[in-house]
């Protein structure tokens, strides 16, 4: 396993070692850092594709489940069974739909709207009528190829991303230092700085801390959680 965008040579410059004999800890307790931001703020760190399919709900708008939403690369709608994502069912954006963009180019919302209509229902009209409705049991299914997340690559992340991320692993550590015996020899507090005596080795993934924030690194993040989608990641 590998980092995604906490880089460990910068966290371990952050904890004053400069040996490899703990990489392996320090490794595994960014990992699990990265993954409890995540499901603090409720959506993917990095900028990742998804393809998803929903329901029509009969309605102008169709929320997307990861944000923010960065790009829509394709939307299809398919009154089909099972349905038929291709050539025929593809929509264009502009016509059929659009990403309503909060943020810039971007949609922390996650909102598509559908122009024109409403998703995965058909209007109709019958001859004697002057108003169209809802065609009964057309209901279709709608699938979204899109791109969400907060950043390319870890230096295109928001700065409190990587502060949060480092404190909390050095939070982490020290608190598995604590347990194993090893204590500090030196600490920061503005710089977040924390120096230990002979680094720990072997194997700690029993003794991780559970997967939560503590308040600082949660206080630095709290502007960027998905409110519709955040879990239970406050310490």
């Amino acid at each position: 396993m590998a980092t995604q965008w906490l880089d460990l040579t910068s966290f371990k410059t952050r904890l004053g070692v400069t040996g490899s004999g703990s990489d392996a800890l320090y490794t595994a307790v960014l990992e699990a850092v990265e993954s409890g931001i995540e499901r603090f703020v409720g959506g993917p760190i990095l900028n990742a594709s998804a393809t998803e399919v929903y329901l029509g709900n009969w309605q102008r708008v169709l929320v997307l489940r990861r944000r923010p939403v960065v790009s829509v690369a394709s939307v299809h709608e398919s009154f089909a069974t099972p349905p038929a994502f291709d050539a025929t069912t593809l929509l264009t954006a502009g016509t059929h739909y659009r990403l309503r963009t909060d943020v810039g180019t971007t949609s922390r919302a996650g909102l598509l709207d559908r122009l024109n209509g409403v998703w995965g229902g058909a209007w109709e009209r019958y001859p004697t009528r002057l108003s169209s409705h809802l065609a009964p049991a057309r209901q279709g299914s709608v699938q979204v190829v899109y791109v969400a997340g907060w950043g390319a690559t870890a230096d295109d992340l928001p700065a409190e991303f990587l502060e949060a991320g480092y404190l909390e692993g050095m939070v982490r550590v020290q608190a598995i230092n604590t347990r194993t015996g090893m204590t500090a020899t030196s600490e920061g507090l503005n710089g977040y700085s924390v120096s230990y005596g002979t680094p720990q080795t072997g194997t700690f993934g029993s003794r991780l801390p559970a997967v939560l924030l503590n308040p600082g690194a949660a206080a630095m993040l709290w502007a960027y959680r998905d409110l519709a989608g955040v879990g239970d990641g406050l310490a």
